[in-house]
């Protein structure tokens, strides 16, 4: 999917009272890239509504792209499937608790 359709997802999702618990974003989207769609996003939510972990999936990133973004997790492909399982599962923890 590319940013402005995410965009559009999340705000139906608001409409609707559902907020995805985690995001899972690739920084290299065609249109807008997931640097703007978190920027975008931010500015959208605001403090309105409950603000979703997010994950940033790339090929290229350093821990401090990971801080600068403000993002919960990076993970760096090629990955495992049940490393990403696991990185949803501890950041979804707090809400199944």
């Amino acid at each position: 999917s590319e940013g402005n359709e995410a965009l559009a997802w999340m705000d139906n999702a608001a409409r609707e009272g559902r907020y995805p618990d985690v995001i899972l974003l690739d920084l290299s989207m065609p249109v807008m890239d997931g640097s703007a769609f978190l920027e975008r996003l931010r500015a959208q939510w605001g403090t309105a509504h409950p603000f979703p972990s997010i994950v940033v999936i790339t090929a290229v990133i350093t821990g401090s792209d990971a801080v600068t973004l403000g993002v919960d997790h990076v993970i760096v492909k090629p990955f495992h499937v049940r490393y990403l399982l696991d990185v949803i599962g501890k950041l979804t923890a707090h809400s199944m608790a």
